[in-house]
């Protein structure tokens, strides 16, 4: 269903012209529990980056604007949706989530 949703983002983002005019809100929740390996929370991490660069996070007109939160006993906010106007910087930051 989360990849589907992205699908649905990126085709509308791409194929009609309305929904081009708003930049699209997408917020990526990471599972930290732990039930979650280390590896395995990695794969999400890496997972994320390549949304990242998929997405135009990074201009005035940006296509999409990107929030990534963690849970496990709590909720962890780690990138707030427009924090960052650098994908390379954000890309970063996402790697380094503990």
């Amino acid at each position: 269903m989360f990849v589907f949703l992205l699908a649905s983002v990126k085709a509308c983002l791409t194929i009609n012209s309305e929904c081009a005019n708003y930049p699209a809100d997408i917020v990526i929740v990471i599972d930290g529990s732990g039930s979650i390996s280390e590896e395995d929370f990695n794969t999400q991490l890496v997972f994320v980056a390549r949304i990242i660069e998929e997405h135009d996070v990074t201009s005035a007109d940006a296509r999409a604007r990107i929030a990534v939160v963690a849970f496990s006993d709590e909720v962890y906010d780690h990138i707030y949706l427009g924090e960052y106007n650098d994908s390379a910087t954000m890309i970063e930051r996402t790697l380094t989530i503990p």
